[in-house]
C-alpha cells in the first residue's frame, strides 16, 4: 500500500486542535514558479503535545506527491468564465449559501477580469473527494466543493455553493478559502477566508493569527436567510499593492485528514 492510500485510511493523525495542510500563511515570498513541486517545501511547525512519531508521520503521508502552493489551482482556470459560479451540492450539504461581492484594486478601484477560485468544506466539515481521485491533482486535497470565477468589469463576482461547516474537532470556524489570480499574473493572491458572523470559533485568538499571518481582518460576512431560505451575504476583497506581497501559505501544525469518498 502507498503512503497516499494508506493515509485515506487514517482518520485523525493529530491532537484536536491541529489544523489542515496548507492553509495558513507565515512568511512572504518571491514570485514563484507554477509548477507543481516548486518553491519551498510545505514545512509543518510542531505542535508540542503531538508525539514525534505521530508529527513525522503526518508529514510524510501528506506531503506525498502534495502538489503546492494551494494557490496552483487558480492556474487551472477554464479560459471561459462569467463573474458567477454555482458550485453544485455534496452528498452531505449545508444550508443554501449565496456571498456577492466585488474585488478591488489597492486603489479601491473595480478589479476587472481577476480570477478567483474557492473550495471548502461540507456539512460534516469534510472535504468530500472524488472515488479514485489522484493525488497527484487538486480535487484530491480540495475536494469536489470548488470551482472558478472571473470578475465582470466593474470588479464583480458572484459565488453560489453551500454553507461550510467547521473541521471535525471544531479547530476552525466554518470558511470558504479564496485565492486570486490577476490578469497577466502567474503568481496567485491569497485571502483571508470568508467567515460568518455568529460563528462562536471567530474568537480573538483566531483574528490574532490571521494578522500575524499578514491577512486581512474583517468582521465576518453577515448573512440574512431570505424567504426562499437561502443564505446571503457580501464579502470585498483588495489586491496586494504588488505580486511581491502575495503570500504563500505555510501550514503551521500537523495536519487532518479531512477527506471522504
Amino acid at each position: 500500500m502507498g503512503l497516499a492510500a494508506l493515509g485515506d485510511r487514517l482518520i485523525d493523525l493529530t491532537v484536536p486542535g491541529s489544523e489542515v495542510p496548507g492553509h495558513k500563511a507565515n512568511r512572504k515570498s518571491d514570485t514563484l514558479d507554477s509548477t507543481p513541486g516548486a518553491g519551498d517545501r510545505n514545512k509543518y511547525v510542531r505542535n508540542d503535545r503531538t508525539p514525534t512519531m505521530l508529527y513525522a508521520v503526518a508529514f510524510i503521508l501528506l506531503s506525498q506527491d502534495r502538489p503546492e502552493p494551494d494557490w496552483l489551482p487558480v492556474l487551472d482556470a477554464p479560459k471561459q468564465l462569467s463573474h458567477s459560479l454555482t458550485i453544485a451540492p455534496p452528498a452531505n450539504p449545508g444550508p443554501k449559501l449565496v456571498i456577492k461581492g466585488r474585488v478591488l484594486m489597492a486603489d479601491k478601484s473595480p478589479a476587472a477580469g481577476v480570477t478567483l477560485y474557492f473550495h471548502h468544506t461540507d456539512a460534516r466539515g469534510i472535504y468530500p473527494r472524488p472515488s479514485g481521485a489522484d493525488p497527484r491533482k487538486w480535487d484530491y486535497w480540495h475536494g469536489t466543493l470548488r470551482g472558478w470565477l472571473r470578475t465582470d468589469a466593474q470588479g464583480l463576482y458572484e459565488l453560489r455553493t453551500t454553507r461550510p461547516a467547521p473541521y471535525p474537532g471544531n479547530s476552525d470556524p466554518a470558511h470558504i478559502h479564496v485565492y486570486g489570480l490577476v490578469p497577466g499574473s502567474r503568481t496567485g493572491v491569497y485571502f483571508s477566508d470568508i467567515v460568518f458572523q455568529g460563528d462562536t470559533l471567530l474568537t480573538k485568538a483566531y483574528w490574532d493569527r490571521v494578522r500575524r499571518n499578514g491577512l486581512e481582518t474583517y468582521p465576518g460576512v453577515q448573512l440574512s436567510r431570505g424567504e426562499d431560505g437561502v443564505m446571503s451575504g457580501s464579502r470585498v476583497f483588495t489586491l496586494p499593492r504588488k505580486e511581491s506581497d502575495t503570500l504563500v501559505l505555510l501550514p503551521q501544525s500537523p495536519p487532518r485528514l479531512l477527506f471522504s469518498q
